[in-house]
């Protein structure tokens, strides 16, 4: 009698109660660091702008010449009463405000004319100490996976590498002895191996480290061999192929001997996806024939549970996103 298949979220469970994900820790250079996941709270080092500097370009200018309205301003001189300040600038501390330089006429005796009309406040156009980013002030969070936004904030705050948490090593596993290598031409009973690269470009864009094996036909030796090395290599097996039950699927039968049978039936479309565990090895997914919907989701969450702190409940629904996207080229 057939067993009962189990839902994606029972299965899910049950590989969870026998597998808790280790998750360590790596220093990278920040220009290796984009799409990495920041493994700790990253806090600034230094304080932009050092001092205060100017927004606009114009003239530094004392604010205090203002508060009774509109100075003489044609017999002023450069560096008694105004300095150029352009934007980015620092300047003499003498000067508390920025007049833009579209609403100055520079005279050829030294002086300046305003524009009728020009207000000038204490501050006008000038960023303060440390309003960009202040020493102490945390920048990113542990879980961030980092973007170009990200990693530009990291160097204002001071950093040059960053500590992000190392990738997954995920082996991949095509089995089967109608399978041949991308190029060559199929005979007939020969099918190509498309899942490799599939599972290459998906496992990437997860966050994984994708190890890909040669093609292992289906015999039981060269299948234990091909599993125990991946297993000596990787933090998880992806095994694809072999795990139903025609007369060539052994790969069910090789995880009851190497480890434990977790699960073997689950109900996901478009067909029933067999995921068992090996125990002794680490995390071992099967899959019928291929990365069908079901299995590209829960490898997703088995990756984030190393990857993302905190965010392992909701990778299942982001690797469902990327799915819909390897297949239809849009976002949902």
């Amino acid at each position: 009698m057939e067993q009962k298949a189990l839902s994606r979220k029972e299965a899910l469970e049950a590989i969870r109660t026998c597998w808790t994900p280790a998750r360590t820790n790596e220093t990278v250079p920040l220009e290796g660091a984009l799409d990495r996941v920041l493994a700790e709270d990253l806090y600034a080092r230094y304080s932009l702008p050092v001092v205060r500097s100017s927004t606009m370009d114009g003239i530094g200018v004392a604010s205090a010449l203002f508060r009774k309205g509109e100075p003489d301003t044609a017999h002023w001189q450069w560096g008694r009463d105004f300095v150029r300040a352009d934007t980015g600038d620092d300047f003499d501390d003498r000067f508390d405000a920025v007049i833009p330089v579209e609403a100055v006429t520079f005279l050829e005796g030294g002086g300046v004319v305003l524009a009728p009309g020009t207000k000038v406040t204490p501050g006008m156009h000038v960023r303060t100490a440390g309003s960009s980013v202040a020493r102490g002030n945390l920048l990113l969070r542990a879980g961030t996976r980092l973007r170009p936004f990200d990693l530009a904030a990291a160097v204002m705050g001071g950093h040059t590498k960053l500590t992000v948490v190392k990738k997954p090593v995920v082996a991949f596993l095509p089995t089967g002895s109608e399978l041949i290598s991308p190029g060559t031409e199929p005979a007939r009973g020969e099918n190509i191996d498309s899942n490799s690269v599939l599972a290459q470009a998906m496992l990437t864009e997860m966050g994984a480290q994708p190890l890909l094996f040669p093609i292992t036909s289906d015999n039981p030796a060269l299948l234990r061999t091909a599993i125990c090395a991946a297993a000596e290599r990787a933090d998880m097996i992806l095994l694809c192929g072999g795990s139903s039950k025609g007369g060539e699927d052994f790969n069910a039968g090789l995880a009851g001997e190497l480890g434990t049978l977790l699960v073997h039936s689950v109900a996901a479309a478009p067909g029933r996806i067999h995921l068992p565990g090996a125990d002794r090895l680490g995390p071992v997914c099967y899959g019928k024939r291929g990365l069908r919907s079901g299995s590209r989701g829960d490898t997703g969450t088995y990756i984030s549970s190393m990857t993302v702190p905190g965010q392992a409940d909701c990778a299942k629904e982001q690797a469902q996103k990327m799915l819909l996207h390897a297949i239809f080229g849009k976002r949902t």
